[in-house]
């Protein structure tokens, strides 16, 4: 064979290897369907089909996240190197030391949560309907929150480039977020990096970050774990706080709310109160400050405490249990229907009318702590 005729041959193998690598290629730059679970395996792009459900734990997407109509998206320490796009999706939730390559778009869906990930680029929320919330997030580019209707709440994100927000209703609320570009319009006052923004909003759970003032709205559930409080928590009309190993500052004060959890070597420099509300339990807490139950019309509970002034138990009518606290002031219980139950309390100071003289009784007959 002659020298021509060999590299004639030479170039169509090439050609053909060539073709071969780009179909593999093609092969494996699929789109995956997600409508169950996706553990720790490597996928190209990512599709949450209509109405559908898709759960990610440690999953490492080398393409897009598309979150269609109505779906969900649930995600927990992945990598996707490209964008996570939503619309019209019912719930995007990134979070647990995500990280994002692309942006992080939500337009014209229902709620999301943005926590604790590293986006490269930005984070939009735009012309959403439901609850929004961006925390905890280091942001390469700006973070954009336009026309959303359902509340946003935007707190200690390290943001590059601009924080920007237009005509939402109601305004967004949040702070201590550090901004190297602008802040501009409705976020102009949501930095806080030395003074602070307004009250941090809690419908869900916070994990180890700081906040100022903190309140749980109406009917909502807060769930803070190892969360820090410079200021006050409130607890508003039947809603319910779960707090447990958090540092509060301030006051914990409950009004009208449903249900009250603070627990687990938690500490609060000022006083914990719970009026005219449903449920509570206080155990293994350090208060600086008071307990008081006043009105409360379900169980109480406060057990293992170290109580820096009183212990107030007045009116209630659920059953109320006072056990093994140790209490600088004095423990004093007045009018409560059922009388309070109990024992192993250390007083310094005295121990007055129902609360005089605390006795146990049979399991069957202590109030139900649920």
């Amino acid at each position: 064979m002659r020298i021509h005729e060999w590299i004639k041959l030479l170039g169509a193998l090439c050609c053909g290897l060539i073709l071969i690598s780009s179909s593999y290629q093609t092969v494996f730059a699929e789109e995956i369907d997600c409508q169950g679970t996706l553990g720790t395996v490597t996928v190209d792009n990512v599709r949450v089909p209509s109405d559908t459900t898709c759960t990610l734990n440690g999953t490492r997407v080398e393409g897009t996240i598309k979150v269609e109509s109505n779906a969900t998206l649930r995600a927990t320490g992945i990598a996707v190197i490209g964008n996570i796009q939503a619309e019209n999706a019912n719930q995007v939730e990134v979070l647990g030391n995500s990280m994002v390559g692309g942006s992080i778009q939500v337009v014209q869906s229902g709620g999301a949560r943005i926590e604790t990930v590293q986006v490269t680029q930005d984070i939009l929320f735009d012309t959403n309907t439901q609850q929004l919330r961006a925390a905890g997030n280091r942001i390469g580019g700006n973070l954009q929150a336009f026309q959303n209707t359902g509340g946003v709440e935007i707190a200690n994100n390290t943001i590059d480039g601009n924080l920007q927000c237009k005509e939402n209703n109601p305004a967004p609320t949040g702070g201590n977020n550090t901004v190297q570009g602008s802040k501009e319009d409705q976020c102009a006052q949501l930095s806080g990096g030395g003074g602070g923004g307004g009250d941090e909003t809690c419908n869900s759970t916070l994990g180890t970050i700081t906040v100022e003032n903190l309140r749980v709205p109406d009917n909502a559930t807060c769930v803070l774990n190892g969360t820090r409080v410079e200021g006050n928590i409130e607890i508003e009309t039947d809603a319910t706080l779960r707090a447990t190993g958090v540092q509060v500052e301030g006051n914990v004060q409950a009004e009208n709310a449903r249900r009250v959890e603070v627990l687990s070597n938690s500490t609060v420099g000022g006083n914990i109160q719970i009026v005219q509300s449903g449920a509570a339990r206080i155990d293994t807490v350090r208060i600086d400050g008071d307990i008081l139950f006043d009105e409360n019309s379900r169980s109480l509970s406060a057990t293992s405490n170290r109580i820096g002034g009183n212990l107030q138990v007045f009116q209630n009518t659920g059953g109320v249990v006072v056990a093994n606290n140790t209490i600088d002031g004095n423990l004093q219980c007045k009018e409560n229907n059922p009388v309070p139950v109990g024992g192993g309390n250390i007083v310094e100071g005295n121990k007055e009318d129902q609360c005089a003289s605390l006795r146990w009784v049979s399991v069957i007959q202590l109030p139900v702590i649920f």
